[in-house]
């Protein structure tokens, strides 16, 4: 079974693109904080790449943007490319669902109020 889920913050500006026959996708990164602690307490992050398509990467475009969190299920995959005749490899998620991990909501909560309760029938 391959499938992976991550947690953590988009780190830049999403740009929805397309290919030659017109199929959206985006390409981004987000930053994942490890969740055991180095030896002095702090924790380190880790950078993982995403990509994303069609309506998945539409609605990713529309809704985050740099610094949002978000919540990513897909799976890994490996491919190998070549520039000026140097072969590279990249390792990416392929995004299939999402979620939002903060509300987008800016009103500030209200205060819990105080309740007397010597009223209430229970």
């Amino acid at each position: 079974m391959n499938e992976c889920t991550f947690i953590g913050n988009i780190t830049k500006d999403i740009k929805l693109e397309a290919t030659s026959n017109g199929i959206e996708f985006i390409r981004f990164d987000i930053a994942v904080t490890r969740n055991i602690p180095n030896q002095d307490g702090s924790f380190e992050t880790d950078f993982v790449k995403c990509v994303a398509w069609r309506d998945t990467a539409k609605n990713i475009a529309k809704y985050f943007k740099k610094g949002s969190k978000i919540a990513i299920n897909g799976s890994l995959q490996t491919r190998n490319y070549e520039v000026d005749k140097i072969k590279k490899t990249i390792t990416e998620i392929v995004v299939r669902r999402f979620d939002f991990c903060q509300s987008t909501n800016k009103k500030e909560e209200e205060p819990l109020q105080e309740v007397d309760d010597s009223d209430l029938p229970f």
